[in-house]
C-alpha cells in the first residue's frame, strides 16, 4: 500500500461545495450526487480531498444538501484520512457559497473554497503564497479560455466597414471555482439565504475590498457534461497528482 505524501502545511481550511443536483450529468445522477461520480477508481469529491491533503491541509467542511446522506456516510469524520471533516447541511439550496453562513467558527485566518466537481492538479501552496504576498481579501483562481470564432469578423464605424478579421481568437480568464480569502469577508454573506460566488465577489467589490485573480496553468476541468465527465476519466489515467498509489 502506498501512502499520501506531505510536504508542507498551509494555514487554512476549506470548504468544498458538494450540494448541487448535477442535473446536466443526469442520468449519472439520478441516484448518486455529482462528487461521488467515479474518477478512475474513486469519487471526484476524493480527488480533490486528497490533492488538498497533499499540501497538508487538515480541517474540511463539506456543504451537502442533494444525496448529501452518501457523502457523509462514505468520508464520516474524516478520521480514516487523520483529517477533520464537518457538514453544512443545507436544507434548501443556498447557491454556490450561501452555505458558509451555516459555520459559525472557523479555525483559521484563511478560508479557501473550492467548487468540488472539479479536477485539477493545482499547486495550491503557489497560490496561498501568492495569496500571502499579495495581502488581498479574496484571491480567484483563473484559467484561460480561448473562444475561435468560425466566421469573418467585420469591424464597421457608422457602417463604413474599416478591416476584416478572419476566423479570429479570442482569449479570457475564466473563473476556475476555488477562491482564498480573509475570514472577515465572511459577514459578506447572508444569513441562510441563496448567495452565489459571483454575489460574494460582487459585494466586496462594492466594498472596496482588494480582489485579484491568479491564473494558472495547470490542468483544470469542470465536470459539468456528460463529454466532460468522459474527458475526467480518461485524463486521470496519466495526471500527475502529488499524492502516491492509494492512502492508508
Amino acid at each position: 500500500m502506498g501512502s499520501l505524501k506531505i510536504k508542507e502545511t498551509l494555514d487554512l481550511e476549506v470548504v468544498l461545495m458538494a450540494g448541487g443536483k448535477g442535473t446536466r450529468l443526469l442520468p449519472l445522477t439520478k441516484d448518486t450526487p455529482k462528487p461521488m461520480l467515479l474518477i478512475g477508481d474513486k469519487p471526484i469529491l476524493e480527488h480533490n480531498i486528497d490533492h488538498l491533503r497533499s499540501f497538508g491541509v487538515n480541517h474540511f467542511h463539506i456543504a451537502v444538501n442533494y444525496l448529501g446522506h452518501q457523502i457523509e456516510h462514505y468520508f464520516r469524520d474524516g478520521s480514516h484520512k487523520k483529517i477533520d471533516i464537518s457538514y453544512l447541511k443545507e436544507t434548501r439550496p443556498l447557491g454556490t457559497i450561501g452555505a458558509l453562513s451555516l459555520e459559525s467558527s472557523f479555525y483559521h485566518d484563511h478560508i479557501l473554497v473550492m467548487n468540488s466537481d472539479i479536477l485539477t492538479t493545482i499547486d495550491f501552496k503557489k497560490m496561498y503564497a501568492y495569496y500571502i504576498e499579495k495581502d488581498c481579501d479574496l484571491l480567484m483562481a483563473t484559467v484561460p479560455f480561448k473562444v475561435d470564432v468560425p466566421y469573418s469578423i467585420v469591424e464597421t464605424k457608422q457602417h463604413k466597414v474599416s478591416q476584416i478579421i478572419e476566423e479570429p481568437s479570442f482569449s479570457y480568464n475564466v473563473n476556475a471555482g476555488m477562491y482564498i480569502f480573509k475570514k472577515e469577508c465572511l459577514k459578506h454573506i447572508p444569513q441562510n439565504t441563496f448567495f452565489h460566488t459571483t454575489d460574494f465577489i460582487k459585494e466586496l467589490l462594492n466594498q472596496d475590498k482588494d480582489v485579484q485573480d491568479y491564473p494558472f496553468n495547470a490542468y483544470w476541468l469542470d465536470i459539468g457534461k456528460p463529454e466532460d465527465y468522459k474527458k475526467a476519466n480518461e485524463a486521470i489515467k496519466t495526471l500527475n497528482f502529488r499524492q502516491i498509489n492509494t492512502l492508508p
